[in-house]
């Protein structure tokens, strides 16, 4: 059956229509702006009716002009309303992703000698936002109810490492494992940098060759973790199994 169709307001004429069951569909062809302005139901669209409501003041659809800071997104992802200045341009807040990791190794009450690790493997888990990402160390802090004088390294790795010694044994690494490891840096707590908070305990910032902490690390590609090992660099002894608490502030990639 023909698509098109005879109708008769007064005389004689043809109208464009579809053949999609019955009765027939007229066909409306819009053109959206191509050579100028159309109007459907009584309002202009197109480029052209775009271009003249730009000296005006147009409602945008899906931009929102305000100085307020936009509204976070919920947990579930519901749509929101992107934000833009005055001129137009969108409005980016900028946000480092910062976490706060700590962990607690459990240690030893015998006495560590010097070069002695110190208790379990540490994991430092959501280090990354994502397998294999990564992120920067920026602050370490590290508290001990059992106030030595000596320094406590720690060293980090990719991997879970494998080393030769359990705890209160002498660190030491197979250069294998080590590779398998992949060594990331190492954070020194010296005393030098302890500061007592009370009669059996103290707090000490961590640093990097003597400076500040600005330690970059990637995970493993199926990880969002990294791994430590304290080391004991002088004699320690722990009343406690938990008596060293590490904090590592990070931002994530």
């Amino acid at each position: 059956m023909a698509d098109d169709s005879l109708r008769t307001p007064g005389t004689g004429e043809t109208i464009r229509t579809v053949q999609k069951g019955t009765p027939k569909t007229e066909v409306i062809i819009v053109d959206w702006g191509g050579s100028g302005t159309e109007d459907i139901g009584g309002g202009a669209v197109g480029r052209a009716a775009e271009d003249a409501a730009l000296s005006g003041n147009p409602v945008r659809q899906g931009v929102r002009a305000s100085t307020a800071v936009p509204t976070a997104m919920s947990a579930d992802g519901d749509v929101v309303t992107p934000w833009a200045d005055r001129s137009g341009a969108a409005v980016v807040v900028p946000r480092l992703d910062q976490l706060l990791i700590i962990v607690t190794p459990t240690i030893d009450t015998a006495v560590y000698a010097a070069g002695d690790r110190l208790g379990s493997v540490m994991t430092l888990a959501n280090a990354a936002i994502g397998n294999g990402r990564g992120g920067t160390f920026v602050r370490a802090v590290m508290t001990d109810f059992a106030p030595s004088a000596f320094n406590i390294d720690v060293a980090f790795f990719q991997n879970t490492p494998t080393l030769v010694n359990a705890d209160n044994g002498a660190y030491d690494i197979t250069d294998a494992n080590l590779a398998a490891a992949v060594p990331i840096a190492f954070i020194n707590f010296d005393t030098a940098n302890s500061y007592a908070q009370g009669a059996n305990n103290r707090t000490v910032l961590g640093t990097s060759f003597g400076g500040p902490i600005v330690v970059p690390y990637t995970c493993a590609s199926g990880s969002t973790s990294i791994f430590a090992v304290p080391i004991a660099r002088g004699s320690y002894d722990a009343v406690s199994t938990t008596d060293l608490t590490f904090y590592f502030n990070v931002i994530r990639d």
